[in-house]
């Protein structure tokens, strides 16, 4: 297996042990809860990513309903800089602890996706709503 999904792997198990709200989030995610899909889950953000990557050397990601952050690491991970959009402050609050060290690759948006729609002007590489 690919180092980085190793890494992406880890990085969603470790997200499963986060804050109480953080937990009952992944009770109900099978990319993460199921060993099978978690390591297709995490092959697919490579690939992804490793796309996005032969077209733009630093790959910016919008990152739709992004929670605790289960999408947005693995992607920061790689290198893209994010933009992580949720309506939970608590799990944008989780979010922000995971990704303190992404510094100015990473912009949180607290507010509705309808509206983060509207930014018409914004481009992004990769689009994902999980």
């Amino acid at each position: 297996m690919d180092e980085r999904i190793n890494r992406i792997a880890t990085l969603a198990n470790v997200s499963a042990n986060d804050a109480e709200a953080t937990r009952e989030y992944i009770d109900g995610a099978p990319h993460i809860k199921l060993a099978s899909l978690r390591k297709l889950y995490c092959e697919l953000v490579v690939q992804v990513f490793d796309n996005a990557k032969k077209h733009k050397n630093t790959p910016k990601v919008l990152d739709l309903g992004a929670g605790e952050g289960t999408v947005t690491l693995p992607f920061l991970e790689l290198g893209a800089r994010a933009v992580a959009v949720d309506i939970s402050n608590s799990q944008l609050d989780a979010l922000r602890t995971k990704c303190q060290y992404f510094g100015d690759r990473l912009a949180i948006r607290c507010e509705d996706i309808n509206d983060t729609l509207r930014y018409k002007s914004e481009k992004y590489d990769i689009i994902v709503v999980n």
